[in-house]
């Protein structure tokens, strides 16, 4: 009866030290696996914004980008000490970032990858949205901008600056968005004057602005004039319009 017992406690023994074995086998090689949960929370960016990664007001050059590849980038131009051009309280800086988050959201509920330079009223040189647009790796940049003309409310209109090489990508991809958001079919209150597709800068059509000095289908669209009365409030009345249509050539873009 001893001899019984001393055998089943030897088992029992045996039993425990087996369960031991394979847990600590077990989680040895867990450890060993790369964690996937924490790769992927890393790069699982719905919205990328530079001013949100760095955390300050004046952004140094060494702002770090998540290790992902985004299909378009959205430049919402001005910000910070930089408000762009005016009328009045009206500030370009705040009407480039309405819009571009218009376009962003609109864009990410597509199930397109959104890239976009700033969510708030922050400052980014010229070079750290060149740097962004490469490090996101996108197929497309587009800076989004107002016009400016002092002395003259009269004049008014949208328009596209692309490279002075006009490149075709670019050109046409400028051209459906200037035609589609200047017609007066798809909107219910009055739009913008079609301006057009401009190779260079307005001082030289052999230069290039900054933002157009990039590697990847690039340009910046100015959106009415905000010296303009008539611009503004084809602005604000289609703000919602302007974000769709641009997205959807966008997406046409892409898919093409």
């Amino acid at each position: 009866m001893q001899t019984s017992r001393r055998t089943k406690n030897i088992h029992l023994i045996r039993f425990i030290i087996g369960i031991l074995l394979c847990s600590t086998i077990i989680l040895f090689v867990y450890m060993l696996l790369p964690d996937s949960r924490s790769e992927t929370g890393n790069n699982d960016h719905s919205i990328l914004s530079v001013s949100t990664i760095s955390g300050a007001e004046e952004l140094s050059s060494t702002v770090k980008l998540p290790l992902a590849d985004y299909e378009v980038c959205i430049d919402a131009g001005h910000g910070g000490h930089d408000i762009g051009s005016s009328k009045g309280e009206r500030l370009e800086k705040d009407d480039t970032l309405d819009l571009s988050m218009k376009i962003y959201k609109y864009l990410s509920d597509k199930g397109i990858s959104v890239a976009i330079s700033r969510t708030n009223d922050t400052y980014l040189s010229l070079q750290e949205r060149k740097d962004f647009a490469e490090d996101s790796k996108c197929k497309l940049f587009i800076s989004i901008h107002r016009n400016l003309y002092e002395g003259n409310s009269k004049i008014n209109g949208a328009e596209a600056w692309i490279h002075s090489s006009d490149p075709v990508n670019a050109h046409s991809l400028a051209s459906s968005i200037l035609n589609d958001i200047c017609s007066s079919n798809n909107f219910d209150n009055p739009t913008f004057d079609n301006r057009g597709v401009k190779c260079g800068t307005s001082s030289d059509a052999y230069d290039n602005y900054a933002i157009n000095k990039v590697s990847m289908t690039s340009m910046i669209l100015e959106m009415g004039f905000i010296t303009s009365p008539y611009d503004n409030r084809a602005f604000d009345n289609n703000l919602d319009e302007y974000a769709k249509i641009i997205g959807d050539d966008i997406i046409d873009y892409l898919n093409n």
